[in-house]
């Protein structure tokens, strides 16, 4: 098993400074078990303060006896670190398990970003000002904010993401697998979606072929189509590069997202 008390390298003297609400219930799962968020709130935030929101995706599939994500190191440390730069920062679980998971995973995130929303008092959250970051495996699942494009869902960003999935197909792939192998991928929306979304993808260099295959794919089809892209390549980068790759173009990428997720999601 990886060593997921990792955190990321990128630091902001605030961070310890962050209230968290831990293990919050925003859902049952088909078993019945309880779908657990936690919420980072920013320091010295004032009473009548409305805070945008990112909700920060964990990718998979993820097998079942593994620590849930929000007890990892990494999205702990992203939580800090976003509510360090005053935003209102959301780590959760959701169930993605097996890759016949994501339509189920998907209908989690949804009900997560609806619960905050509807608790916006309660939170402190701006409700009209969302932001969604995937990681990895949770890729494919952009494919929901580019298919409904959401009104309240200002920008999204994308780390190493699973962004195009038809390179995996099997081949003379029957027209079933073919059809739900696109609705799965993120670039298929590009062209039908009516309105750009802000979107900011990071890519590790180092990444497996598997990743950068469709994430390229992703980006060629991006700029074809004139999206609302920014992109930042880490040449040396491994997957999960924010813990792994301690370096000055890892930092330089953190403070361009942050920056982005702030200049989208401004009143």
């Amino acid at each position: 098993m990886p060593d997921l008390s990792r955190r990321i390298v990128y630091r902001h003297d605030d961070m310890a400074r962050v209230r968290v609400q831990r293990d919050v219930v925003y859902k049952q799962d088909q078993h019945d078990a309880p779908l657990l968020m936690d919420v980072y709130t920013p320091p010295d935030v004032t009473p009548n303060a409305r805070l945008p929101v990112v909700f920060l995706v964990h990718g998979g599939p993820i097998p079942r006896d593994m620590p849930a994500p929000t007890t990892w190191g990494i999205f702990q440390s992203y939580g800090e670190l976003l509510a360090a730069h005053g935003l209102l920062a959301v780590t959760f679980n959701h169930g993605l398990h097996d890759v016949t998971d994501y339509a189920a995973s998907q209908r989690d995130i949804a009900h997560a970003i609806d619960f905050v929303r509807t608790k916006a008092d309660h939170f402190q959250a701006a409700p009209d000002r969302v932001a969604s970051w995937f990681f990895s495996g949770a890729g494919p699942q952009l494919s929901w904010v580019l298919r409904e494009r959401p009104s309240y869902i200002r920008c999204a960003a994308a780390f190493y993401a699973m962004l195009d999935v038809c390179h995996m197909l099997p081949p003379h792939a029957d027209e079933g697998i073919v059809a739900a192998t696109k609705a799965l991928s993120p670039t298929t929306y590009l062209r039908s979606s009516t309105s750009k979304l802000p979107m900011f993808i990071a890519r590790a260099g180092q990444d497996s072929q598997m990743v950068n295959i469709g994430l390229d794919a992703f980006l060629q089809e991006a700029v074809a189509t004139n999206a609302d892209l920014d992109f930042m390549n880490h040449p040396a980068g491994l997957h999960a590069f924010e813990c792994l790759t301690d370096d000055q173009r890892t930092r330089d990428i953190l403070a361009a997202a942050i920056n982005f997720m702030h200049r989208n999601l401004a009143p």
